[in-house]
């Protein structure tokens, strides 16, 4: 019986090691997604400012 308590938190531990590494891996493309949106408005912004120069 001992064993098999030993077994089963030896499983537990890998589904929480799994379950952290997955809840990292979706923040990272959170991160990831959020670095390029605010990129692509940098780019509109800088896009719109070009406009309205050469429209002076």
């Amino acid at each position: 019986m001992f064993y098999d308590l030993l077994s089963l938190q030896g499983c537990t531990n890998s589904l929480e090691d799994s379950i952290i590494t997955n809840l990292a891996n979706q923040e990272a493309e959170i991160d990831i997604r959020m670095e390029d949106i605010i990129l692509e408005i940098d780019l509109e912004e800088e896009y719109q400012k070009s406009q309205v120069e050469e429209n002076d």
